[in-house]
């Protein structure tokens, strides 16, 4: 009966060792290098990705997606995002969803534990924004979702940016300028 416990015991380490490792898809950052730009001036939007997990990624697993805020900002749509993360996977602009502009990524090589690196895309403002509008990032598992752990706070993040109007030299709303009389 002992040897039967026992066995019983080495085999449910067993399956604990064996579903304790998982792949961990996550976006662990996101900025714009300006937060408010000027009408037609670009910024640059750095997502941060990375498996956080102790396990390999396999190939066209996960799927990233950029949704920008389309009515105040777009990405040039034949222009991928580029950078050490972005090189991980298959770019296609997906165009105008509702509000937004989209680029969807798979990963096209398997990504190994805590491999990763930065994704950057370039936007220009279309239109004067009247507060700062959201930019979507998401990462999801297209299949073996039993692979993957899964926490939604590194799933999903926002980057937020305010288009302005063009106000050279500076900007001053017209109630506040005063005429001084003599």
């Amino acid at each position: 009966m002992k040897r039967f416990i026992l066995t019983i015991f080495a085999f449910m380490m067993g399956l604990t060792i064996v579903f304790a490792q998982f792949a961990d898809p996550a976006v662990t950052g996101v900025a714009f290098s300006s937060t408010q730009i000027v009408k037609g001036q670009t910024t640059l939007l750095t997502v941060s990705f990375a498996n956080t997990g102790s396990t390999t990624i396999p190939i066209n697993a996960i799927e990233l997606t950029i949704s920008t805020a389309y009515s105040y900002y777009t990405s040039d749509n034949n222009t991928a995002p580029v950078g050490s993360g972005a090189v991980l996977f298959n770019w296609i602009h997906i165009g105008t969803i509702g509000l937004a502009d989209v680029w969807q990524g798979s990963n096209k090589v398997a990504i190994g534990a805590f491999e990763g690196g930065d994704i950057l895309l370039t936007v220009t403002g279309n239109a004067v924004s009247p507060s700062f509008e959201t930019t979507n990032i998401n990462v999801q598992p297209v299949n073996n979702f039993n692979d993957f752990l899964d926490w939604p706070m590194n799933n999903n993040l926002q980057a937020r940016l305010k288009i302005n109007e063009d106000c050279k030299p500076i900007c001053v709303p017209f109630s506040v300028i005063r005429i001084k009389s003599r």
